[in-house]
């Protein structure tokens, strides 16, 4: 190649790089019609004209090169990438493969090759192409990155995690291999490294929505909703329309009961997504917490529309009728959700309170469902509008019995802490046992209680091996009790000689107990005799009380303290 041939080429190299390519090509077409026979020549005119996106006439160039001389594996490579860039795998896939063939550690061939055939789905063939590169150069950055990639989309986080670990230890700033390793982080659970990379990428602005966003998922992951709320809004100041985060928030605000933040985010995502079955059932559900029933009806039969055997639609739409008196509607609903679900014991035992209330037994999910929805208003619900007066009644009893001093008191049932707040300065220690997780998150922020438990009272009392207790309140607990056998039994276990146990339950004047409308259960007085006397437990008083109201209407209640004997 004489002087003047590799002047003029370095000048069209000179315009490539400072991407003028037109005038490249113009040089490169004139030093191809200077020199007919001299195919590098044609390589470097396709090439620019694959920058410049003259594809079909890239083509063109690089076989008239290879028909001057056909053993050239970089024009076959050069060939294969303009194919690829037109969709056509067929004849991409050909020219890898004859670049390899000419020369078996044509490197960047056989990366390009992987490369398609990962994008093809040939996983396998990808793997072997990508590791065969990495065994003749294993520093080559890409040929890691690629195979990282390839693991991730088959689920092989671990083998993805070590390349594109390799990576970041040969090029710290190459970002997208952090943005991907801290994904798998996050998916694998390694919250502390995911938070490391995603904190690097929102320093320098990478995908700051989605960066803000992952943030936010490790904050709920690592129990910090607040620190998540924060990212998630941080992403939506950045991207308004960014919908994870927004479904992030919304989410995060239901799952703390914040059911009016979460309603706002809800309304803007169902905008976009009218017929999202989730967005519809969760501003279902944060409507009829808030005590909206009507717009919680009209949202539940939106989604019911869509998907008509939607248990859990079926389910909540049924107890907004029983709330609202309706239970011919609301029985309905319910053996509706029993078609989609036959063996819910929530719905059977609702079901059983409007159809069959003799029928029907102890049903602890039904209280614990009750309980967690019901959590976030109860206290205002029961204190402003059933003229709630238990936890007053039950606190005089201790001073007309002198009941003390009280160094173990067990509040069975204490759900919020209502009763608990008069008992904390009656005894020393206080134990409080509900089976709704949901009561107990608001009975904690109260700091009334010593210890809190989560469980079935029946179940705490079978098993309960610590210290005796010097008195048991059980108020407003025995109506989500059918038979009182198991219960009367624990108490005569865990109380001291001469303890007390202080309970009330709703009256039933015929049968030994049955399930009334309201999904509570009565007892007689003769039975809780009975009990009494086959357990050795004295009932040292009984009296009929009023409790709350119930519709307007007083609720009556046994009120009863029983005696330990010795």
């Amino acid at each position: 190649m004489d002087a003047i041939l590799k002047n003029k080429l370095t000048q069209a190299f000179a315009y490539q790089k400072d991407n003028q390519l037109d005038k490249a090509i113009t040089l490169y077409q004139k030093l191809h019609q200077d020199h007919p026979y001299e195919p590098q020549i044609l390589n470097y005119l396709g090439v620019a004209l694959a920058q410049a996106q003259h594809l079909e006439e890239a083509i063109t160039a690089f076989k008239k090169a290879l028909k001057l001389d056909s053993n050239q594996p970089a024009v076959c490579n050069n060939l294969a990438n303009a194919y690829k860039q037109i969709h056509d795998y067929h004849e991409a896939l050909i020219y890898y493969q004859r670049a390899l063939d000419l020369d078996d550690t044509a490197l960047q061939a056989r990366h390009n090759l992987a490369n398609l055939l990962s994008l093809e789905g040939r996983f396998a063939e990808a793997q072997t192409h990508y590791i065969k590169v990495i065994e003749q150069a294993p520093d080559f950055t890409l040929a890691h990155y690629h195979l990282g990639l390839l693991w991730f989309k088959q689920q092989r986080y671990l083998k993805a995690i070590d390349c594109f670990e390799y990576v970041i230890y040969q090029h710290p700033e190459h970002l997208e291999s952090l943005r991907h390793l801290g994904v798998l982080y996050l998916e694998t659970n390694q919250l502390n490294k995911a938070h490391e990379c995603f904190a690097i990428l929102k320093k320098h602005a990478i995908e700051l929505p989605d960066t803000l966003t992952n943030l936010g998922v490790i904050a709920l992951k690592q129990d910090m909703p607040q620190e998540a709320i924060d990212y998630f809004t941080q992403a939506l100041a950045e991207d308004n329309q960014h919908e994870k985060a927004r479904h992030n928030l919304a989410a995060t605000f239901m799952h703390h009961d914040l059911f009016e933040n979460a309603l706002m985010h809800y309304d803007v995502l169902l905008k976009h997504h009218p017929h999202n079955t989730e967005y519809l059932y969760n501003m279902g559900v944060a409507q009829m917490a808030l005590g909206h029933l009507n717009q919680a009806i009209n949202l539940f039969k939106q989604l019911l529309i869509i998907k008509p055997a939607h248990f859990a639609t079926l389910n909540n739409l049924a107890a907004v009728y029983i709330r609202l008196n309706k239970k011919t509607t609301a029985a309905t609903l319910l053996k509706q959700a029993l078609q989609a679900n036959p063996d819910d014991k929530p719905s059977q035992h609702m079901l059983a309170a409007i159809e069959h209330p003799t029928k029907a037994t102890t049903c602890p999910e039904y209280a614990r469902n009750l309980f967690d929805n019901y959590a976030l208003y109860y206290d205002n619900h029961v204190q402003n509008y059933l003229n709630y007066t238990l936890p007053e009644q039950i606190t005089a009893l201790f001073n007309d019995l002198v009941i003390s001093p009280i160094e173990t008191l067990l509040d069975a049932g204490c759900g919020t802490g209502l009763i608990g707040a008069h008992l904390r300065s009656l005894c020393r220690y206080l134990i409080g046992v509900d089976i709704s997780p949901k009561m107990l998150e608001h009975a904690k922020r109260k700091a009334i209680y010593d210890k809190l438990v989560t469980a079935d009272i029946e179940v705490f009392l079978k098993n309960y091996k610590d210290a005796l207790f010097d008195v048991i309140v059980a108020a407003d607990v025995l109506p989500y009790l059918g038979d009182l056998a198991l219960f009367f039994q624990g108490i005569k276990k865990t109380l001291k000689p001469e303890g007390y146990c202080i309970l009330t339950t709703e009256i039933s004047l015929q049968e030994s107990w049955h399930l009334n409308a309201t999904s509570r259960f009565s007892h007689n007085l003769e039975y809780l005799q009975d009990l009494c006397a086959f357990y050795q437990l004295d009932m040292v008083l009984h009296t009929k009380i009023n409790a709350r109201q119930q519709e307007d209407t007083d609720v009556g209640m046994h009120l009863l303290v029983l005696r330990q004997n010795l």
